[in-house]
């Protein structure tokens, strides 16, 4: 993580402010704005963010099946749900009692004809926290993402609004 304290390399006082706003600056340059970039199917943030976390799995030894459905099964078992056919509306709620990083709630809710709610719970905290992220670097800041074991303690226990 960078420093952003680090004195010798950003200054004090008024040099230093002024260097971090010229640096957050930088990202709000319109040149920079990769909101409307699709490629294949996705934006590129939320594409290199999966990239990020599928090489993640493997780093960290884990299996990429235990935090991460591939984008392939995603659409697969998007398709086996018949989202895209059905009559969805801006009340509809999607839910996965096992959401991992949330891919599978991101593709159903792109295969979704209107802009459906998303709750996912997953045991692991990391987990549930790339989960939130993939959430939000997909334009799904709304998405709500709980950490526990839907097993021995449900966090959605009635009919999601």
């Amino acid at each position: 993580m960078p420093d952003f304290n680090d004195a010798t390399k950003l200054g004090t006082g008024k040099e230093m402010v002024d260097r971090l706003t010229n640096l957050i600056a930088i990202f709000e340059e319109p040149a920079l704005d990769f909101s409307r970039n699709r490629a294949d199917g996705d934006d590129i943030l939320g594409d290199a963010y999966e990239y990020l976390m599928r090489h993640f799995a493997t780093e960290s030894g884990k299996s990429k099946g235990q935090f991460y459905t591939p984008a392939e099964v995603s659409c697969v078992i998007a398709a086996i749900l018949g989202i895209r056919q059905a009559a969805t509306t801006n009340d509809t709620t999607v839910y996965d009692p096992t959401c991992g990083s949330g891919s599978l709630l991101l593709k159903v809710g792109d295969e979704a004809t209107a802009n459906v709610t998303l709750y996912g719970q997953e045991k692991d905290s990391a987990t549930a926290g790339l989960a939130r992220m993939n959430m939000i670097l997909h334009n799904n800041p709304t998405a709500l993402i709980v950490q526990g074991n839907t097993l021995t303690d449900p966090k959605f226990k009635t009919a999601i609004p």
